[in-house]
Formats: structure tokens, C-alpha cells, sequence
């Protein structure tokens, strides 16, 4: 279970555009976000030079509108601005509107929380990590002298953790 960091401020800036307020900065979200959700981590999730800072153990909530629109940062295209949008028309432009008349979809009453229960959004984490399964040498290799059974198994139990 995780979400990536990208996708959750981009949530949070179409939730300040929505509401008409100022966001602040990733690296503030990013603090306030941990500071809600103790104990939170982070992972590099992806395959080389596409990979992303992911928050672990974390989701959006299953009957969210947000679940629609999970994937869609992916469509902004890389490197762009914090502030694209996905447009009804189309379309993605920082600021939300296009000379179109295009304009953002979303419904505002559902992105509003009060004091709702956090552990709705904390999926299950167990199963986030495969196991790491069993560690052996093809057939004609060896293990190096310097690496023992036991560097074998720590090696294991750091990836778990």
C-alpha cells in the first residue's frame, strides 16, 4: 500500500484552488503530512530513471473521488509544473482554466475532511513488501568467502524492515 508524494500535493493544490486557499510548499506538506501520520515512510517505488518518492502505508480512501484520478499526474508529463491539472476538456494547464472554457472536474464537498477518522486511510501494510524469498546460488557458483549464511540472512531482515 503507498501513494506517491506527487500525487498526494497535487490532491492537496486542487483542494486549495478549489477552496480559493494558499498552499504551501511541498516540502511543508511533506511535514505536516508526517506529523499527522506518525510513524509514516518512504520508498523509491519504479524502475530505473522512472522511479518516484512513494508515501508507504498510506492510500486514498476506497470510495474517494481522488481513486479516479489516482494516475493522472503520470498524464501532466514529466517534469512540469506542481499546479497542472487534469482539464474535462482535455487539455492540462497551470491555473486551471484554458482558453476553451475548459475547467477542472471535481467536487469540492468531497475533498473537505473535519474530523474524520485517519485510520480509514492507513491501508494494510503487511503485505506492501514481498517476502524475500530464499537466498541460493546457481548451480556452478559459489558465495564469496567474505559473505557468510548469517550476512545472508541480516541482508534479508534489513530488507523487511
Amino acid at each position: 500500500v503507498s501513494l506517491p508524494r506527487s500525487t498526494l500535493y497535487n490532491h492537496y493544490l486542487r483542494h486549495c484552488y478549489d477552496n480559493k486557499l494558499d498552499p504551501v510548499n511541498a516540502a511543508s506538506f511533506g511535514k505536516l503530512i508526517r506529523s499527522v501520520f506518525l510513524g509514516l515512510r518512504t520508498r523509491r517505488l519504479g524502475t530505473r530513471g522512472n522511479s518516484k518518492y512513494h508515501y508507504y502505508g498510506i492510500r486514498v480512501k476506497a470510495g474517494s473521488v481522488l481513486t479516479h484520478m489516482a494516475g493522472e499526474d503520470e498524464l501532466a508529463g514529466r517534469g512540469g509544473s506542481a499546479k497542472r491539472f487534469r482539464l474535462s476538456g482535455g487539455g492540462s494547464v497551470p491555473g486551471g482554466a484554458t482558453p476553451g472554457g475548459s475547467t477542472i472536474k471535481e467536487d469540492p464537498s468531497s475533498l473537505g475532511g473535519g474530523g474524520v477518522s485517519l485510520q480509514e486511510y492507513l491501508g494494510e501494510g503487511s503485505g506492501a513488501i514481498p517476502e524475500f524469498p530464499e537466498v541460493e546460488a546457481p548451480p556452478g557458483t559459489a558465495i564469496p568467502t567474505m559473505c557468510t549464511l548469517e550476512d545472508l540472512d541480516t541482508f534479508r531482515s534489513i530488507y523487511r524492515e
